[in-house]
């Protein structure tokens, strides 16, 4: 376990505990094999940033900063395997109600990082997202809370990505309550996902669960796919397309009247669309076909586009 100050662990399932280390501190932390990572907040020029540290099996290293941006807030880490994966939440605009959920991934036990990925955006001024938690076991989990859809009307919102972050699912709201929802957690047994969170009733906060084991059924069939898949469908933002994974090809995405409005070429077996065109302009409501191209063959699906 760790903390602000230190950091403390057990080699016994927690009869026993070694004496406390004061070279690390953190605010939530992942463990894979003989790896310990841990993340925590402190302020750099009086803005939150999020700093990273690692233990390599022997000893702890230095320290690493891993935003340099308006305002960080609320990290969370997860490891499975050589992959790690930290989520937080930022302040993009130098207002403090306003902050967006990101996420960073390593493949190779937190050495080095890709680019930071945003997940969330609110859109109108003043609502947010914030306190996002993150879970990996092959597929990986993230949730978090926010009033997206309705000025401090906060609901939980979940996503996930079954190619260890590389692209995620569209963001799926959890719940749909009176008024406030926040504070979700997460755990993962025998291929089902619980969630936990609290919610406002009456003058007082009680918890609820919520069971969810489909995403491991869409998990373990992507490799048995034959033709291509889409959700959800019809849509709003985005749609997650998937593709057979032992297929190298493309996805062409047509208006009806037969134009090519973008093309996805990412070499992952789930893609999302954002319902834009190749210029990054917003595509109008109506049908769309998706087509996958390979050197194996060609298949077709159609989908409607809400909004």
């Amino acid at each position: 376990m760790v903390w602000k100050n230190g950091f403390r662990r057990s080699l016994d399932g927690g009869e026993t505990w070694q004496s406390v280390e004061y070279g690390a501190k953190g605010e939530a932390i992942a463990a894979s094999g003989d790896m310990i990572h841990v993340v925590y907040t402190e302020y750099v020029n009086d803005t939150l940033q999020i700093f990273y540290q690692r233990y390599n099996g022997t000893s702890w290293e230095a320290p690493v900063q891993l935003t340099y941006s308006k305002g960080a807030n609320f990290p969370d880490i997860a490891a499975d395997g050589s992959n790690v994966y930290m989520i937080w939440s930022e302040n993009i605009d130098g207002d403090s109600f306003e902050e967006e959920i990101f996420v960073k991934r390593s493949e190779n036990y937190g050495v080095s990082w890709y680019p930071a990925r945003r997940l969330t955006r609110a859109g109108t001024s003043g609502q947010g997202f914030y306190y996002p938690r993150i879970l990996a076991r092959d597929t990986v989990f993230a949730v978090w809370y926010g009033d997206r859809d309705e000025y401090l009307q906060y609901e939980v919102y979940f996503t996930y990505s079954v190619d260890s972050g590389k692209t995620w699912a569209p963001v799926f709201r959890v719940t749909r309550d009176s008024f406030l929802s926040e504070l979700p957690a997460m755990a993962y047994s025998n291929g089902a996902l619980h969630l936990v969170w609290d919610n406002l009733i009456g003058s007082g906060k009680e918890i609820f669960y919520r069971r969810r084991g489909r995403i491991t059924e869409i998990q373990e069939n992507i490799s048995k796919i034959s033709g291509i898949k889409v959700y959800p469908n019809p849509f709003n933002h985005n749609l997650a397309i998937l593709v057979p994974a032992d297929s190298k090809g493309v996805v062409e995405i047509y208006n009806v009247e037969g134009r090519k409005v973008r093309s996805l070429k990412e070499k992952v077996s789930l893609l999302v669309w954002d319902g834009s065109d190749s210029y990054g302009r917003r595509c109008p409501p109506g049908v769309y076909i998706i087509i996958y191209r390979s050197s194996k063959n060609t298949l077709k699906t159609r989908v409607v586009k809400c909004r």
